[in-house]
């Protein structure tokens, strides 16, 4: 028997449905999408493209990124970007230069894509952006918050932000998994151990609640509904909300390099990789990544252990009479043997 709720969300079936004919002639007609303020009327096919990746459920982030990033590339041609040459795209990156290495990355990276999909979709023959030079990125570093600085923030943190601090620092969530929460994502297993769900980025995983840190959070949330709400007017808090009290309260405490709330994110990635025997497909899935890769720019290894590896690698006898050091055995051995001076008939 079906519930009211069912009844209520169940679609009606005298409801304008569109034919197929329809459907095909105009795919993504009756679909909104992130960037009002970017025209698709500027960029062929961009409506259906858009559709095409909320499909593949990328995230409305992502969608209004390359939605800017082919309006904006429209703009600069003068034209549509359907009949751009690589020449024209070429250039266009010379143009990002002018701002910086790290634009024409993240353009570039937006721009592809799409003239895949068009030749891919065979609305055109060929694809210009293919051979578009990317520049390499530099290698990101793990920046977890130091703990001393850590304990400090807890302990000054207001009731408002404590809860938003230690999801991040024990949980691993980003702002944007912490301002989405409901009160129904917690949940207690068979196991008596306490989760929250969260989704982020087109994905959905289980992140464990530490008992120590659940009565904290529970005080805090209300009977039903979002997790967290506006101090000022209405409705749940953004990504945008979270992110800036959290940093304001970090500035506050006057550290002296740059400190923000995704830090403490790093931190409890770095803290799992020690404390679960260095399992990096453990903390990719704590994490909720995709990528193994991305996990590795979270996890930084501590200086005593690359110390500590260092020191045990094979040792020789040092001179003591400043003469140089001669290999006097070349052969393949993990163990070479040194002697300090020369050999007769032996090159060294």
């Amino acid at each position: 028997m079906r519930t009211s709720a069912s009844r209520s969300t169940a679609p009606r079936r005298n409801a304008p449905r569109r034919s197929a004919a329809e459907a095909l002639a105009a795919p993504a007609a009756g679909h909104s999408f992130p960037g009002a303020s970017y025209p698709l009327e500027l960029v062929s096919h961009l409506d259906e493209h858009l559709l095409w990746m909320r499909l593949k459920r990328r995230a409305d982030k992502t969608l209004f990124a390359r939605r800017r990033a082919c309006v904006l590339l429209a703009e600069w041609l003068g034209h549509d970007p359907l009949n751009a040459t690589y020449d024209e795209l070429f250039a266009y990156q010379g143009h990002l230069l002018a701002v910086s290495e790290h634009k024409v990355a993240n353009q570039t990276a937006l721009l592809r894509p799409y003239f895949w999909w068009l030749q891919a979709r065979g609305l055109r023959a060929d694809n210009p952006a293919a051979l578009l030079p990317l520049p390499r990125q530099r290698r990101g570093l793990p920046r977890p918050i130091a703990e001393p600085r850590l304990s400090e923030v807890i302990r000054t943190a207001r009731p408002r932000l404590l809860p938003w601090f230690l999801l991040a620092a024990w949980s691993g969530l980003r702002a944007a998994e912490i301002a989405g929460l409901q009160v129904g994502d917690f949940h207690l297993d068979g196991f008596g151990q306490r989760w929250v769900r969260v989704e982020c980025k087109g994905n959905i995983r289980d992140a464990p609640i530490l008992g120590w840190i659940w009565p904290t959070i529970e005080a805090a949330l209300p009977a039903a509904g979002p997790a967290w709400r506006r101090e000022r007017g209405t409705g749940p808090v953004l990504a945008r909300h979270v992110s800036e009290l959290c940093c304001r309260h970090l500035r506050s405490l006057g550290f002296e390099d740059r400190v923000v709330l995704h830090d403490l994110r790093h931190r409890a990635a770095t803290s799992m990789y020690e404390t679960c025997g260095h399992d990096i497909r453990l903390v990719q899935e704590y994490l909720g990544h995709l990528s193994g890769d991305t996990t590795a720019i979270y996890t930084k290894v501590a200086p005593q252990r690359i110390a500590a590896a260092a020191d045990l690698m094979p040792r020789v006898a040092l001179p003591t009479d400043g003469r140089p050091l001669q290999v006097v055995d070349s052969t393949p051995n993990p163990a070479l043997v040194v002697r300090a001076g020369a050999r007769a008939g032996h090159a060294g």
